[in-house]
């Protein structure tokens, strides 16, 4: 008897919980982001989606502070927030900086790569955006140079970059739609097939290519 129970005991000491991976986490917040996107392109708060996809970015940070790509996401979801911000006439700022802030972080783990390049041609795409939003004296021609500057190079590296054609055609739209210029709307039409011929899947796809149509110079 004493036999079996020290078998048992010896048994049940060397079970061991399965280590908390890092990537597990990773994988939740990007379903937690799919969700929150599909949400907010149909009308729906992705707020409390983008929350919890935080929080799984957050956990993974804590597990493995030298993985990049949690790095890389956390300044995804900070641009996809942003971008709620802007459309809803909120000031996207807050979120813009805490994108570049992860870029920054990622820029000293890992090579640069064509989707950090054209991640971050997005985020200075929202700036522009935002700053030709306003009745203000603010110059957008830093960050409008700094964004084509990047998503061009984000091309060069990979040209089935979309994103970098999605931040092209948003830079030129928010010219377009300042200035009246129906070249910048042709532009952005342009940017707009070249990424649905790369990725005809991506939710903004139809948002961007009614507001060219709801222009129209």
């Amino acid at each position: 008897m004493r036999v079996v129970l020290a078998a048992l005991m010896l048994a049940c000491s060397s079970r061991r919980e399965p280590a908390e991976s890092s990537a597990g986490h990773v994988d939740a917040a990007l379903l937690f982001f799919g969700r929150a996107r599909a949400a907010a392109e149909s009308g729906i708060d992705p707020w409390p989606l983008s929350l919890r996809g935080l929080s799984e970015l957050d956990k993974a940070r804590i597990l493995d502070k030298s993985d990049a790509q949690v790095v890389e996401e956390m300044a995804r979801a900070h641009v996809f927030l942003a971008d709620h911000r802007l459309r809803h006439g909120e000031d996207p700022r807050p979120d813009l900086e805490q994108a570049r802030y992860r870029l920054n972080q990622e820029a000293h783990m890992a090579q640069t790569n064509a989707a950090q390049l054209a991640l971050a041609s997005l985020e200075r795409a929202l700036e522009v955006e935002w700053i030709l939003s306003r009745s203000s004296e603010e110059n957008p021609a830093g960050p409008l140079a700094q964004g084509i500057d990047l998503a061009r190079r984000a091309l060069e590296a990979d040209p089935r970059a979309a994103d970098a054609h999605v931040a092209l055609a948003r830079m030129h739209l928010a010219i377009s739609r300042a200035g009246r210029s129906a070249a910048e709307l042709a532009a952005a039409q342009h940017e707009l097939d070249a990424a649905a011929d790369i990725a005809p899947d991506l939710l903004e796809l139809s948002r961007l290519r009614a507001q060219v149509a709801a222009l129209a110079w």
